[in-house]
């Protein structure tokens, strides 16, 4: 039992062993949804930390005690999934490296003199990194961007401004040099520059394409202008209105979006690109 949760499983054993004054090693907490059958990471301890004076190491540890990994940084998950992002100790800050590692704690490549600053980790989905935006390694702002796959490919070259995967890597988006966004497919054709907008780019989708696999068509909008886009990325149509923040049945937002004029709403059907005004 740790101070938040109880460990269900049969058959744990969890020890923590305090050193003298050179360091110690221990676990970081163990929830259920950290360490866990239903999880799939059973018997597989996640962090452990080794504390040696002025600096923190960490690494994955099997219940045999064997390690996993090298001693990493502490930029990493708290246990090992589909794959994962660390981010190794180099003895100074600005020499540690990235890294990508998978389930059993095997390298699949590192990013050498690239890094990435989005966490690819999200605990709500299973962990599978498809794509990183990356930059050079270096102490600098507004680097050049560029996108990277999930073998270290770099698809895109470096020379993006604030570069977005949206989508599950359906899509993705960029500044121009004249600071306007442009939606862009994963291979980085152009599908539609925004109008100058102080407004963030905001997207809605409801349900499955045709054929139930993908995410079906949906509605990209900046500020006052919103665009609808069908599940081949093909634009269905423009407007230079914005999207209106109407409640909706599941079955109704399935194909239809609520847009605005002067307080009138528009219904725009984004499977079709048609509409109709109330």
């Amino acid at each position: 039992r740790s101070s938040s949760h109880t460990l269900y499983e049969k058959g744990l054993r969890l020890h923590r062993v305090q050193q003298d004054e050179k360091g110690y090693l221990e676990t970081n907490w163990l929830g259920r949804d950290r360490f866990s059958v239903h999880e799939g990471n059973t018997m597989r301890i996640g962090r452990f930390r080794k504390n040696s004076n002025q600096q923190i190491e960490f690494s994955y540890i099997d219940q045999t005690g064997k390690l996993l990994t090298d001693w990493i940084w502490q930029e990493g998950p708290d246990y090992l999934a589909s794959k994962n992002l660390v981010q190794f100790w180099g003895k100074d800050p600005l020499a540690a490296r990235q890294a990508i590692i998978d389930a059993q704690g095997k390298t699949l490549f590192q990013l050498g003199d690239l890094m990435t600053d989005d966490p690819p980790h999200d605990r709500t989905d299973p962990w599978k990194i498809n794509y990183l935006v990356v930059r050079k390694r270096v102490d600098a702002e507004n680097l050049p961007e560029g996108l990277m796959d999930s073998t270290g490919n770099l698809v895109l070259p470096l020379a993006y401004n604030d570069l977005h995967v949206w989508q599950d890597g359906r899509f993705l988006t960029a500044k121009t040099t004249a600071g306007n966004t442009v939606l862009m497919t994963i291979d980085g054709k152009i599908l539609h520059e925004f109008k100058p907008s102080n407004a963030s780019i905001l997207m809605q989708h409801v349900g499955p394409d045709n054929h139930g696999t993908g995410i079906g068509p949906i509605a990209i909008w900046i500020g006052a202008e919103t665009i609808l886009i069908d599940e081949n990325n093909q634009v269905l149509r423009q407007f230079d209105l914005p999207y209106g923040r109407v409640f909706l049945s599941e079955k109704m937002a399935r194909q239809y979006v609520v847009l605005i004029r002067n307080k009138q709403k528009i219904w725009a059907n984004y499977r079709s690109g048609k509409l109709f005004v109330e």
